[in-house]
């Protein structure tokens, strides 16, 4: 496998490039602020950061520590999150969802179930932000409070309560029923 994108060779193919000590690195490698010839060869000259490629907000070089996160063009806008702020998935012309599915930043549809759960259903949280509540319109247990933002709340829909079968890991979704 690494044998696929360094190699040495007198003379590389079209789609590598030469560093200064000989060895062929993938043409995508060029002025990404990582030194992948090992020489820095492949990121002198330089005049913008992932040229011909996509560059991740997160990613931005900052005063030569901190390389950029560079992406083939042909994965942004793919609904797939390459990115760790998500950009590579924002302002996408994505088909939208239908009524009964929220649409994630990303473009994807997430069951609209999902929305303020506790959960990053979207990947991207965009199906946690601006919540006012948890489990809008959905009955919240009492065993799973989202309380320090690593414990999600657990919710079920209303019709699931007392409906003379346990949901909820603490049973209160049976309790205080009129059946």
């Amino acid at each position: 496998m690494y044998e696929d994108c360094i190699t040495f060779s007198d003379t590389c193919p079209d789609d590598k490039f030469q560093c200064k000590g000989g060895w062929c690195v993938d043409i995508d490698n060029l002025c990404n602020g990582w030194n992948d010839c090992g020489d820095k060869s492949d990121e002198e000259n330089c005049t913008e950061l992932c040229p011909a490629q996509y560059q991740c907000a997160s990613g931005v070089f900052s005063g030569g520590n901190t390389p950029a996160k560079c992406i083939p063009l042909y994965e942004k806008c793919d609904k797939f999150v390459d990115c760790s702020g998500g950009d590579d998935e924002e302002n996408c012309d994505y088909d939208t969802c239908p009524d009964d599915k929220f649409q994630c930043k990303g473009g994807w549809c997430v069951d609209i179930d999902n929305l303020c759960n506790g959960w990053n259903d979207c990947g991207d949280k965009s199906d946690e932000e601006n919540c006012t509540e948890l489990c809008p319109a959905q009955y919240q247990c009492a065993s799973g409070v989202f309380l320090d933002g690593n414990t999600p709340a657990k919710c079920i829909p209303l019709y699931e309560k007392c409906d003379k079968f346990v949901d909820c890991s603490g049973g209160d979704d049976e309790q205080n029923c009129d059946y």
